[in-house]
């Protein structure tokens, strides 16, 4: 089945490769706003449990008690950060779009992204041929060669001219052959 599925994918034209890229590069940029502002709020609400911690804790204490404040302190900012997160409308605010154009542009990025995989997983069968004699089933060697052109798709820079199937030929390689090695 796999086989057939990758024989049935189309192949894309240099004008479709450049509008994926456009599209996956530009919500990658909005990926790394979110995560900024991510961290911003975590860092404000880890300043703001400092300053509580430094109000609520008396000045005067033992040693011991000080050090499980501390530690209780840390525990309480990790777990900030792991709910504090940006919303799509936090979002969206940031960016200066409505809503709805950004939850538009993150289906048109998630389906660049897999244009861009499926369309040259043919790549993956190539490279993946050369590593015949390892010893190690096609199904692993593809589902790595396959992850690495999902690293590819999200570095790949358009900008620079290049077909996408030029610039994942290394990120698949690498991927490959470093499972080669350390299986």
């Amino acid at each position: 089945r796999f086989y057939q599925f990758v024989e049935s994918q189309p192949l894309l034209s240099a004008e479709q490769e450049l509008a994926y890229g456009k599209a996956l590069r530009l919500w990658m940029q909005i990926e790394k706003k979110r995560d900024e502002l991510c961290e911003e709020k975590a860092c404000n609400s880890s300043f703001i449990g400092a300053e509580l911690d430094q109000i609520s804790s008396p000045s005067a204490g033992g040693g011991g008690n000080n050090l499980q404040n501390t530690v209780e302190a840390d525990d309480e900012a990790e777990a900030a950060v792991e709910v504090h997160d940006v919303t799509f409308s936090e979002l969206a605010e940031s960016i200066g779009c409505s809503e709805r154009t950004l939850i538009k542009m993150q289906r048109y990025g998630e389906i660049s992204k897999q244009k861009l995989i499926n369309s040259n997983l043919k790549l993956v069968l190539a490279v993946v041929s050369r590593y015949r004699t390892s010893g190690i089933p096609n199904a692993e060697l593809i589902a790595e060669g396959t992850r690495g052109l999902s690293k590819a798709a999200l570095r790949y820079d358009y900008s620079k001219g290049f077909r996408f199937a030029t610039y994942a030929t290394w990120y698949v390689h690498q991927s490959i052959s470093e499972y080669v090695r350390w299986r």
